[in-house]
């Protein structure tokens, strides 16, 4: 099927590339598919926020719930993004409190530079490494729901329940074992299109990512270097 197809490229590919280039690939690959937020929390936020008039009791209970789901997070970024977020929800719980036409102008002349302050700081270099959007873009703005809007356009959901083969301290092994996953879901896929559908909706993100990478060169290989390669005996460098 096309997931088996789809992801035994995608390894043939990464494998080929200069370790350097993989290990690139593998820090980034593991994020909206490891790590992330619940899809089911993310889908929740944003429907409140689509709301014109928030419910308090609901977003309390998704201040609870983000809490919760950040415990899922391994990596340290993934720690620090889920915690931006509940503070984020929060802040959005304080101005839900009081309205914006009851702060005095020196109160909202202090949320706008502390929102300004925080847009500068509001990641940290390992975080703005790997999402550049999030240190250059994060919305110098005091209005709460717009910064959860964009941390959510920019964090991705995490594949739920979390796949076998994640180790937090060696992503490069993550990754592999990752596609792995993804090939043997593809093989399975007569017997679950649940899974199939949502490794499915990862590889275009996947194949991005890999082809992003400065100097990425697809590799050609013959039926029986690719079989060498699936069973894990392909020499990079030879």
């Amino acid at each position: 099927g096309l997931v088996l197809e789809t992801y035994s490229c995608l390894q043939r590919n990464v494998l080929a590339q200069p370790q350097e280039a993989q290990r690139w690939f593998a820090e980034r690959a593991i994020f909206g598919t490891y790590e992330g937020i619940h899809p089911e929390l993310k889908a929740d936020i944003r429907a409140l926020l689509q709301k014109d008039r928030p419910d308090g009791q609901t977003l309390h209970e998704l201040i609870t719930r983000a809490g919760e789901d950040s415990k899922a997070a391994k990596h340290p970024v993934a720690c620090e993004l889920a915690a931006l977020l509940v503070a984020e929800l929060q802040d959005w719980n304080l101005q839900l409190g009081e309205p914006a036409h009851q702060q005095s102008d020196v109160k909202q002349q202090l949320a706008r530079s502390v929102a300004s302050a925080g847009a500068k700081l509001a990641v940290s270099a390992d975080a703005a490494a790997l999402f550049p959007k999030l240190s250059e873009s994060y919305p110098a703005t005091a209005d709460a729901r717009k910064r959860i809007d964009f941390l959510l356009n920019h964090y991705q959901p995490r594949i739920d329940a979390r796949p076998d083969g994640y180790n937090p301290d060696d992503l490069h092994e993550s990754a592999i074992n990752l596609l792995s996953v993804g090939i043997k879901v593809g093989t399975d896929a007569y017997k679950s299109d649940t899974g199939a559908r949502v490794f499915m909706q990862k590889t275009t993100e996947l194949q991005r990512l890999l082809e992003r990478r400065p100097g990425f060169k697809a590799a050609p290989y013959v039926k029986a270097q690719a079989a060498k390669l699936h069973q894990g005996r392909f020499d990079v460098d030879g």
